[in-house]
């Protein structure tokens, strides 16, 4: 029986606003951007690149903010090594659920680039059967149609600490691990199963797809 548990990266597995925020610090300096607060920055991880444009060039272009973003993506390697952490227990739970038979996928808004960064310093990428990046035109809720595509399980649950991770459950009709150890708990209080430990997530899947 093949069942998969499909895992957003930042807020649920990485710490990402411990490196995020430095590299868009370092990079609205240079571009003479102000007036952005921190939690205005945390407010985009996970998020569409849109919403980066939308809060850094208003008034500006899409390919403004896709070169600005290229800036930020060169500070990333050394932030992510120097400061990047993965949440109490998530190496060993995803262990456990690969030794129990669950495929393991990443399901992320994240860039190809910024995934396979991310996974290797925090030595996760290992760990996952299949890894869903960024797809353009896509949403999280069609990155995920993409995965219970490949596998056609009888079981799938998605896990995450935002809402986009919510919505892309609820529209594929597939159970919802909401991570209240995670950025944004306060986003999924409403999830099927809501873990407050990694230890916790093997537990939800236990409970929502057995």
């Amino acid at each position: 029986m093949v069942k998969v548990v499909a895992f957003d990266l930042d807020g649920t597995l990485s710490q990402s606003d411990l490196f995020i925020i430095p590299c868009h610090r370092i990079t609205m300096e240079k571009y003479g951007i102000t007036g952005i607060t921190d939690a205005q920055i945390t407010n985009l991880i996970g998020g569409l690149m849109e919403d980066g444009r939308k809060l850094l060039f208003p008034k500006g272009t899409m390919d403004e903010y896709l070169e600005y973003h290229k800036k930020l993506e060169k500070y990333l390697p050394q932030m992510v090594e120097e400061r990047g952490r993965v949440y109490d227990g998530i190496p060993e739970m995803l262990d456990q659920l690969r030794e129990e038979g669950y495929i393991t996928a990443l399901c992320s808004n994240g860039g190809e680039a910024y995934i396979d960064c991310v996974l290797k310093n925090l030595h996760l990428k290992e760990k996952f059967d299949f890894i869903q990046h960024q797809v353009v035109g896509c949403n999280k809720s069609q990155l995920l149609k993409r995965i219970r595509d490949k596998y056609q399980p009888q079981g799938i649950v998605m896990v995450g600490d935002r809402h986009f991770d919510k919505t892309a459950a609820k529209e594929n009709e597939v159970p919802f691990i909401g991570c209240a150890y995670g950025l944004y708990p306060d986003e999924v209080t409403d999830a099927d199963f809501l873990a407050h430990t990694a230890k916790q997530v093997l537990e939800g899947v236990k409970t929502l797809i057995g």
